[in-house]
């Protein structure tokens, strides 16, 4: 599921489970303190939404004791010689419910990076998926960017080729009634949605999927495009840990819905 096991970190609910066996109980605690950046990248996923990001991760040590700071909160756990192990929940991403995950790594013989995979299932009223995913990490510089999911990304309004592809809001609004069209009027057991309305002084639009690419596309006086936000399952394809991007200027204004254009009855 994309972002379950960033997610976990990030939000820093992860409890390391106690060392296992008698060798590695012993056995003298690897040093691991630090920033770290951490990729994990989806080996199977029920729900299909199989991805990779990368996201920083901060570490303190007492001897086998580890504490993490990550953007979203804090981890607590231990380290057994080379050995680390995690499981966590957290409440579902987009449905509510739990998402669960247990997590192994190895430390590399020299410190300096990690390797490992993990399991994780997410249940809620509305479905249950189960997956798996590779994870990797190395040491990173003290001034790694620490911003949600991964680093804050931001390009020009001319690079941006997601979405409608509509330069004006006329024509994004034609195209938010298609995709509702074509997504079944919005299937809401995978969270589709298509709608409009303001942000401060803009009009916007967005569409996607939960289980997707979402946009949200931002127009101005004059109803032309003057701002994006893409939310994407390839983490990392356009700004090094991020799977979000802002094309134009991050837009800091309350949504305020006007048109849903999957409610039919409108």
């Amino acid at each position: 599921m994309r972002y379950t096991f960033g997610f976990l970190t990030a939000l820093a609910v992860l409890a390391f489970t106690a060392c296992g066996g008698e060798g590695r109980e012993r056995a003298e605690p690897s040093d691991i303190a630090g920033v770290w950046e951490i990729t994990a990248r989806g080996i199977s996923d029920s729900c299909n939404g199989l991805g990779s990001y990368t996201f920083p991760l901060t570490i303190a040590q007492d001897g086998k004791t580890l504490s993490g700071e990550s953007p979203d909160g804090t981890l607590a756990g231990t380290v057994c010689g080379d050995a680390i192990q995690m499981t966590g929940a957290v409440p579902g991403l987009y449905f509510g419910g739990t998402t669960t995950a247990s997590l192994q790594l190895t430390i590399s013989a020299d410190g300096n990076s990690v390797e490992g995979s993990d399991t994780w299932s997410s249940t809620s009223g509305l479905q249950s998926c189960e997956g798996s995913e590779s994870v990797s990490g190395a040491r990173a510089s003290e001034d790694v960017c620490e911003w949600g999911f991964g680093c804050p990304c931001e390009r020009p309004l001319d690079e941006y080729s997601q979405g409608s592809g509509c330069p004006t809001y006329e024509c994004a609004l034609a195209a938010a009634g298609d995709f509702a069209q074509q997504v079944g009027e919005c299937d809401a057991g995978f969270g589709c949605f298509s709608a409009a309305g303001r942000c401060g002084d803009f009009r916007y639009v967005r569409t996607g999927c939960n289980q997707g690419e979402e946009t949200w596309e931002y127009f101005g006086a004059s109803d032309t495009l003057v701002a994006a936000h893409w939310l994407t399952n390839d983490c990392g394809s356009v700004c090094r840990g991020s799977c979000a991007v802002d094309y134009g200027f991050r837009a800091a204004c309350e949504l305020m819905q006007e048109q849903d254009f999957c409610d039919q009855s409108d």
